[in-house]
């Protein structure tokens, strides 16, 4: 599990399991700061995990460039699937 905060916005990695387990969640923290996800069944669109959600492509986008950064800053031997190789 890796994961990045940058302003109102978090992203998180799991990749467990040997590949059984692999999920993206992106959260905007100031509309949704108890991270819910669809099960919790709330009502406004930015109170779920936005990281299938076109419209916040580019956040993500964003988002995972920012973690791969900070990964490589701190020389983490570990890439997820879906980075690029060292």
């Amino acid at each position: 599990m890796r994961s990045v905060k940058k302003g109102d916005w978090k992203l998180i990695k799991y990749d467990m399991m040997d590949g059984a387990v692999r999920e993206t969640q992106l959260f905007n923290l100031a509309e949704n700061p108890n991270e819910y996800l669809k099960e919790h069944q709330k009502e406004g669109e930015t109170e779920t995990n936005l990281a299938d959600n076109p419209r916040y492509a580019n956040k993500l986008a964003e988002m995972e460039a920012l973690l791969l950064a900070e990964m490589e800053a701190y020389e983490d031997p570990y890439r997820l699937w879906d980075q690029p190789a060292k």
